[in-house]
Parts: C-alpha cells; structure tokens; sequence
C-alpha cells in the first residue's frame, strides 16, 4: 500500500531523485502439524418422521395452487396492510405494502378465525404484534428492518385480494419422474427409499460441514496466525468498490480475518502436499452442482443429455471458474487434513446434532 504524499518537491525542469514509500503486510509463517486430541464427528440417525416429513415437503413444493372462494387454515391471502392510527385510519407517512399473509401463521386464535371463511375484497383489522408476536415474519411482511418491526406496537388493516391453497401432489409416477427422470422410479417404496437416502445424503453433509468448522475452530486456536491488522484493515478500505466507513471494516474485520487465515492454511497445505486441481475435477465439480440445482427444482428432464453444454456455458464466465477453483481448493484442503486427524464417532438424532450446532453457535456469537 502507497504511503499519502505529503510533500512533493520535484523539479520538472532539472528531474531527480524521487522516493515513493508503501507499507507491506507479510503473510505468517507456519507449519501444519495434527491435532492432538480427537475431534468429534456425528453421525445422524434417519428417522421415520423426519424421512415423512420430507415427504410431505416434497409433495407441498411440487402440488398445485388453487384460489378457492373463501379461506380455511391452509390458506395464503395475498393483500395490502395499511398502517392506522389511534383512530383506525390511515397512518400519516405510516406503512403500506402489499404482501402475502398465511392464515395459519397468526398465532392468537381470536384473531385467526377473523381470517377464516372470508372472500376476497374483505378488509380486516387486527394488531400484527399480538396476533403474530414473530418480529423475523413481520419485517418480512411489512419490508422493513427487524428492529422496526419489533418496535410496532398499531394496528393494521389488511385488505384481501387474493386467496390461495396449496394443493399436494399426489404420489403416482407423474410425481416421480419429474423429480428423478422418467422410468427410474416406478413404486412407492422405492420413492421412499430414494427419498430416505437424499435424507441420509443430506445428514452426511450437514456433518462433514460440522466436523470441517469443528477442524477449522481447532486450526486456528493451536497456529495463532498473527495477522497484519491495521495493513489489512487499511487494504480493505482501498480495495472496496464502495466506499466503507471506519466502523464497517471495524465490524467485519473479524470475519474477514478468520477467512484470510483459513485460506493461508488452505494454501499452505496445497503447497507442502503439491496438491492440484485438473481440469477434469473443475469440470466435474461444476457439473455436480448444476446436477444438483436441476434435481431440487425438479428439471432432470430439462436437460435431457444437455449437461455438457450447460456445463461449457457455466465455465465461460470467470466468476463460476474462480468459485469453483476455491471450492476445489477448500475441499482438497479438507480432505488432506480428515488424513491427519483422530476422530470419535457420535451417533445422535437430527433433533440432537441441530442443538449441538445451535450451541455452538452462541458460543461464537459471544
């Protein structure tokens, strides 16, 4: 980073000697050594119910939407809340927005059944903090900050427009090709079963995610990585495309210093390990994703032997090659370290390790 010029004494007609002075930071040195103590790594158990409920999820993403005449519990009302004041009209400068309302989202059940058997064009009045009492669903609904939305203590009306219900799809092979390809599922056992192994897939993430941050928490704790800080903060104030502010670098400096060091460590494996990535990993790794990507929204029949090309078109932007780079990188990184690592199995139920988690994460935030 250039030091500011403060004085400038030059001669353009008699040109000399000019000094320019920057400040370097220079990168820790280190070395990657094991662990000592054994990191723990859970194991989730499938249950039956968390294996139905994704069921059920599956059949609410893929069924239909009707617009019944009247509402019941199940319904999304789709309208305008208009802010009042203590007379019961329209706030001055008060909130408006039209926004959709689920009727089995209002907690108090006085309030409810105001909601319930109704037909569009009806104007309801209610106060949202005591029939809501969910300030996270309130800034959504009002498009306002949380701690506005916690703050909101009137009364709203909200006028109907719309009404709408979900419909569930129902489980026949119309349902299952479109979520695994045509043919490749033809009964309801085998539609569960593929659904218990996304299940079972998706725990095993979920818990080489938990043991990758537990590995990551251990990393950083035993290297003590020390960081030029002030250099750091000052290259984040010149490099940003927008301007920041003192105290946003001041507020994300420690997130943004826990991923330098990662990547530090990250690099430095890679290196000592002559570890690479090919073109034909980048390839796959792309081609994982979008793979993914067509099977959650239920499109495998979209691409139809197209993946290649979807794959080509994917990697002609540097931004996809750069982010799939540094996935490669960051899984390849891992995996060399689970080489080095004792772990203790701990099976637990999803209820259990979401705790565990949580937990952890409040110990983070304090």
């Amino acid at each position: 980073l250039p030091q500011p010029i403060t004085e400038f004494d030059m001669d353009f007609d008699n040109p000399g000697p000019f000094t320019f002075v920057f400040d370097i930071g220079l990168a820790p040195q280190f070395a990657i050594t094991a662990p000592a103590a054994a990191i723990p790594f859970y194991e989730i158990k499938v249950e039956d119910d968390k294996v139905q409920l994704e069921i059920e999820d599956i059949l609410n993403r893929y069924g239909s939407f009707d617009t019944p005449e009247t509402s019941d519990i199940d319904c999304v009302l789709y309208g305008t809340f208009t802010e009042l004041d203590a007379n019961g009209q329209p706030k001055e400068n008060g909130i408006v927005n039209k926004t959709t309302l689920m009727v089995n989202m209002i907690k108090d059940t006085d309030v409810q059944k105001n909601f319930l058997g109704i037909q569009k064009g009806i104007t309801v009045v209610f106060n949202p903090q005591k029939a809501i009492n969910n300030n996270t669903e309130m800034a959504a609904m009002f498009n306002v900050p949380a701690e506005v939305a916690e703050a909101i203590t009137t009364d709203f009306s909200f006028e109907v427009e719309t009404i709408g219900k979900r419909k569930k799809a129902e489980v026949n092979q119309e349902l299952f090709d479109k979520l695994y390809g045509a043919g490749n599922v033809t009964t309801e056992e085998e539609f569960r079963n593929k659904v218990t192994e996304e299940v079972s897939r998706y725990y095993q993430i979920e818990c080489e995610r938990k043991l990758k941050h537990d590995l990551e928490d251990i990393m950083l704790d035993e290297l003590k990585l020390q960081l030029p800080d002030e250099f750091l903060k000052r290259w984040l104030k010149a490099a940003s495309e927008k301007p920041l502010t003192d105290e946003q670098i001041e507020h994300d400096y420690p997130l943004y210093a826990r991923g330098i060091r990662l990547r530090l460590i990250e690099n430095k494996i890679m290196k000592d390990n002559n570890i690479q990535i090919t073109d034909e990993e980048m390839r796959q790794m792309a081609m994982d994703k979008l793979y993914s990507e067509f099977s959650r929204y239920g499109m495998l029949n979209a691409l139809q032997g197209s993946l290649d090309s979807y794959v080509d078109r994917y990697l002609q932007q540097q931004e996809n090659v750069t982010k799939t780079i540094e996935s490669l990188q960051n899984f390849k990184a891992f995996a060399w370290l689970k080489t080095i690592i004792n772990t203790e199995i701990k099976s637990v139920t999803f209820d259990e390790f979401v705790k565990i988690v949580r937990d952890h994460e409040h110990v983070h935030q304090h």
